[in-house]
């Protein structure tokens, strides 16, 4: 029986699922990403090239999907900040060492998107855009069916849009990214300046216990969580007025905190949305961290 190795690579960790071809999911794992610095390419290729081989080892491979968190077009992986990554060919690479697999290389987002629209919260739906909310900010969009790739594989680069004119400066080398205002490491920042004005002390803050304080009326919590969130809403509503989609779908780590997340985003959204798309849904995905392997699952390898 052959089978589809599906790998979504992330900054801190790798998450691997195997499909049969009637794309049933048989096998999950996940392992620690391996990032060296400097310009040092070959890491990201050696450990896609040894994951390859060891389920060699116990399925009949003829496909292999791969979602890269940065922009991709036809196999080259143009830039991926959180991995220390420039411009890589990775296709050509791997053809190099498995000349006979199908290899398939998107961006993350967009798989992870692909995966909602087939398999999660969007099925219901011809028209997406998927926010996946976590160290960073990706963005896929799912039109008519299909996923918007665009020209260079840069489509959907929402995290990057300005949201502060003179903002805070972004890994990307611009200022005043959205990414800088409303993902997690942008709430924990955020927090960290909230929280000591109140002359409390941050050490090791996270996410969850940002919203967890929140929902327990704690001020600091309250106050760093409605900043962000006007943000993010900010960024939705400017999606929505540009692609007009059926829904917008959450995803990532944040979107663990559900309803907390909901509620006040619906609340602000109205500020920033074209009258006719004001009642545009926002979900919460259901496939949450397994998305990107859903979606690669579903790509065409003929």
């Amino acid at each position: 029986m052959k089978h589809i190795l599906c790998i979504d690579v992330g900054g801190t960790n790798i998450k691997i699922g195997v499909f049969t071809f009637e794309k049933k999911l048989i096998k999950k794992y996940m392992i620690p990403t391996i990032i060296e610095k400097g310009e040092n390419k070959k890491f990201v290729i050696n450990q896609l090239i040894t994951l390859i081989k060891d389920e060699m080892n116990f399925y009949d491979l003829e496909s292999v999907g791969i979602g890269m968190p940065g922009p991709v077009d036809n196999g080259v992986l143009l830039g991926a900040h959180n991995l220390n990554l420039n411009k890589i060919n990775l296709l050509n690479n791997l053809k190099a060492e498995f000349p006979n697999l199908k290899i398939k290389i998107i961006n993350d987002a967009n798989a992870a998107c692909l995966g909602e629209a087939k398999r999660g919260s969007g099925i219901s739906y011809n028209n997406i855009v998927l926010l996946t909310i976590g160290t960073g900010i990706g963005c896929g969009i799912f039109l008519n069916n299909n996923i918007v790739e665009g020209s260079w594989g840069s489509a959907g680069e929402a995290g990057h849009m300005c949201v502060e004119v003179n903002g805070k400066l972004c890994g990307c080398g611009k200022s005043g990214c959205l990414e800088k205002y409303a993902s997690c490491d942008a709430i924990i920042s955020t927090a960290s300046d909230i929280y000591s004005k109140y002359n409390i002390s941050v050490n090791d803050l996270s996410c969850e216990q940002i919203f967890s304080e929140y929902e327990k009326g704690f001020a600091p919590a309250i106050e760093t969580v409605k900043k962000t969130i006007y943000y993010l809403a900010m960024g939705i509503g400017n999606i929505i007025n540009v692609i007009n989609p059926d829904a917008v779908i959450i995803g990532g780590g944040l979107s663990n905190a559900g309803e907390m997340l909901l509620n006040p985003v619906k609340y602000y959204l109205h500020e920033f949305t074209f009258y006719t798309v004001k009642k545009t849904p926002i979900l919460i995905a259901k496939l949450k961290n397994d998305a990107a392997i859903y979606g690669l699952s579903e790509l065409n390898y003929d």
